[in-house]
């Protein structure tokens, strides 16, 4: 038996369970996009004016855009400056969303 999503407390799951009848999935609620964007951030803040490239352990483009967007409401409440998210797409490759920390990539 594999091990609960520390998150998914017994208390949580009869929560969820009570009040919308369904068990929620093991894989949704887990952290591990919130790790990835903190862990782009910090890479960020660790290597400046390299772009930090932000993928999601969903491999889609919908997925990595919805963690570029929480990596920029992180930088927002974070309240921390100089930090840059943007996206780039190059001869049809699919877009990619990038993270740095100094130099605006626009310059």
């Amino acid at each position: 038996m594999s091990k609960l999503n520390p998150l998914h407390t017994p208390e949580m799951i009869e929560r969820v369970i009570s009040t919308t009848g369904d068990y929620f999935d093991s894989k949704q609620g887990s952290g591990r996009s919130t790790a990835l964007a903190l862990r782009y951030i910090s890479d960020a803040i660790g290597h400046p004016r390299v772009p930090i490239r932000i993928m999601d352990h969903h491999d889609s483009v919908q997925a990595d855009r919805l963690l570029a967007e929480n990596v920029k409401m992180m930088i927002f409440k974070l309240e921390l400056k100089h930090m840059y998210v943007w996206d780039r797409r190059r001869d049809g490759d699919r877009v990619k969303f990038y993270v740095s920390f100094g130099e605006s990539p626009n310059r």
